[in-house]
C-alpha cells in the first residue's frame, strides 16, 4: 500500500518530468529556429560571394567597366562581412561571450556610411533611403561603432527587403537627452513596405526569428542599454524605433581641434601569416607614407623586435591567430624583454573574429587595442589617435 509521502513524491516528480518536457521543447524549438536562420544568413553569403565571382569575372573579359564593377565587388563584399558578422555575433549572444571595444566616432557620418553601405539594394528596387537628423547637439560620442553598425544595417536591409519597388524608407536620428556626459539618441526606420499582422509582430523579436536583422539587433541593443519597439499594419508599412545611450567626448571643438592622424614616417612591425592580408595593410600603409617592416609569424616578430634599436619601431599590429607561437605569446615575449621600449610600445591585436575571450586574453597580456579584420584606415586612425601613438 503506497503511503502518503509515497503519493506526494510521485506527483512530485510528475511535476518535475513534465517542467523538463517543457523546457526541452522549448530547446528544440528554439534549436530549429536557429538552424533556421544560420541557413538564410549563409544563403545571403553565396549570394553575394556568386554577385563577387560574377563581377570579377566581368572586369576581366571587359576591361572598360573594371571601375563600375569594383564598386559593385566591394559592396557585395561589405555585405559578406556583415552577414558574417551576423553569425559571430549570434554564436556570442547565445554563449554570453559578447564583448564591446569602445571608440570614438561622429554620428553622422556613422549613419552615412550604413547608408551607402545598403545603396546597392535601394537602387535595384528603385526606392527612394532618406537620413535626417534632429537637435544632434553632441555629435562626436564614444561607444562600439561596429555593433551598433551590425544593428543598423540589420534593421534598414530588412525595411529594403521587405519595401516594394519604388517605396520609400525613412530613418530620422534624434538626440533625446544629455546628462552627465551621456547622450540618449532614439532612431526611426520607416518604410511604406508590406507590414506586418500583430500575430507575426508578436514572433518578431523571439530569439533566432526568421528575421534575423530584428532579434538580433534587439540583442545587441540592450548592451547600449537600449531597447527596440516596431509599429506595423499590413499593406501599410512599418515603423522602427531604437534608444539607445552613448558616451559624449568632452566637447565637439575638442575632437574637432585634432589634425587628422598621419602615417608618414611611422615605423611599423605587421605581424601577419595571412599573406594576402599582410601584402594588402602593408600597401595601404605604405600608401599613407608608413614604413612597414613584415613578419609571417609571432616568434619571427619577437626576433625582429629584439634585434631592432631601442625605439626604432613606433607601433605593432600584431595577428592574435597564427601557427605556432600566437599573438599572445608573442606579445608576452616582447613585453618581458629588458628594454626600456618593451613595455611601452603600443601593440594593436589583429583579429578577424567577434572580440571575445580571445581578445580579452590579449589585452590582459599587455595588448593595447585591437582592429577587427577588414582593415579600415579610417578606423585604425581613431584608434591611433585615441592612443596618442
Amino acid at each position: 500500500m503506497i503511503d502518503v509521502i509515497e503519493c506526494f513524491e510521485l506527483e512530485e516528480a510528475k511535476r518535475e518530468i513534465s517542467q523538463l518536457q517543457i523546457r526541452l521543447s522549448e530547446s528544440e524549438k528554439l534549436n530549429r529556429q536557429r538552424n533556421t536562420l544560420l541557413e538564410d544568413i549563409v544563403g545571403n553569403i553565396r549570394i553575394n560571394l556568386n554577385n563577387i565571382i560574377g563581377k570579377a569575372v566581368i572586369a576581366k573579359t571587359r576591361p572598360e567597366t573594371v571601375s563600375e564593377n569594383a564598386d559593385s565587388i566591394i559592396e557585395s563584399a561589405r555585405a559578406v562581412i556583415e552577414l558574417a558578422n551576423n553569425v559571430l555575433d549570434i554564436t556570442m549572444t547565445d554563449e554570453q561571450k559578447l564583448f564591446l571595444n569602445e571608440s570614438q566616432f561622429e554620428i553622422g557620418e556613422f549613419f552615412e556610411n550604413i547608408k551607402s553601405a545598403v545603396m546597392s539594394s535601394v537602387r535595384s528596387k528603385s526606392q527612394r533611403l532618406t537620413v535626417s537628423y534632429k537637435d544632434i547637439k553632441h555629435s562626436a560620442v564614444i561607444g562600439d561603432s561596429a555593433r551598433l553598425q551590425t544593428i543598423f544595417t540589420n534593421l534598414i536591409s530588412n525595411a529594403v527587403k521587405y519595401t516594394l519597388t519604388g517605396g520609400v524608407i525613412k530613418v530620422t536620428v534624434t538626440e533625446t537627452e544629455y546628462k552627465k556626459g551621456i547622450c540618449c539618441f532614439l532612431v526611426q526606420i520607416s518604410d511604406n513596405g508590406v507590414g506586418m499582422t500583430k500575430e507575426k509582430l508578436k514572433n518578431i523579436l523571439s530569439p533566432h526569428s526568421s528575421f534575423y536583422g530584428i532579434p538580433l539587433a534587439s540583442e545587441l541593443i540592450k548592451l547600449f542599454g537600449g531597447n527596440i519597439r516596431i509599429d506595423s499594419n499590413p499593406g501599410i508599412g512599418t515603423n522602427v524605433y531604437v534608444s539607445f545611450t552613448l558616451k559624449s567626448l568632452i566637447s565637439e571643438e575638442y575632437i574637432e581641434s585634432k589634425p587628422e592622424y598621419s602615417f608618414a614616417g611611422k615605423r611599423i612591425l605587421l605581424v601577419e601569416d595571412n599573406e594576402i592580408s599582410r601584402e594588402m595593410f602593408t600597401e595601404m600603409l605604405e600608401s599613407e607614407g608608413a614604413v612597414v617592416k613584415e613578419s609571417n609569424d609571432g616568434e619571427t616578430a619577437v626576433k625582429t623586435f629584439e634585434n631592432s634599436p631601442v625605439n626604432h619601431f613606433d607601433m605593432i599590429f600584431m595577428d592574435i591567430a597564427m601557427p605556432g607561437m600566437d599573438g599572445i605569446e608573442a606579445t608576452k615575449y616582447i613585453r618581458s624583454m629588458y628594454r626600456p621600449d618593451a613595455k611601452t610600445i603600443p601593440i594593436i591585436a589583429l583579429t578577424a573574429k567577434t572580440p571575445g575571450e580571445e581578445v580579452a586574453r590579449g589585452l590582459n597580456v599587455g595588448m593595447d587595442a585591437y582592429e577587427q579584420k577588414p582593415f579600415d584606415l579610417n578606423r585604425i586612425r581613431r584608434l591611433l589617435t585615441e592612443l596618442n601613438v
